[in-house]
């Protein structure tokens, strides 16, 4: 038996920028590219301005080193009940403020590259 989704799922996001996570439930229905602009509109929000929620980021899960394609709808994804993942801003240089989030980011995407 097949058991249904709710609809949202509780990931933690990892936000290397400003080196913070949180807890948020995020749709399933919807698309890459929407969650990814929602997450940022709310850290930019209550990271007081510390976090651009105007650039494009990319999703990488934090197990897998997946990175996720724009188009992918959630449901689609591997991304489910605790998954941790990591928002990372795409075409410009950015400060990681620890090393260990360095450390962890190069390790889940080395082990997508396996």
């Amino acid at each position: 038996m097949v058991k249904k989704m709710n609809n949202k799922v509780l990931i933690k996001l990892n936000i290397p920028e400003i080196d913070k996570a949180y807890n948020f439930f995020v749709p399933v229905n919807e698309r890459i590219y929407i969650v990814e602009k929602l997450l940022a509109n709310i850290v930019g929000n209550i990271s007081n301005g510390n976090f651009s929620s105007t650039s494009e980021y990319i999703l990488i899960n934090s197990n897998t080193g997946r990175i996720y394609e724009q188009n992918e709808i959630i449901i689609d994804t591997d991304i489910r009940n605790g998954t941790e993942l990591y928002l990372i801003i795409t075409g410009k240089k950015i400060a990681i403020k620890s090393k260990t989030t360095i450390n962890k980011i190069y390790k889940s995407i080395n082990l997508m590259q396996r």
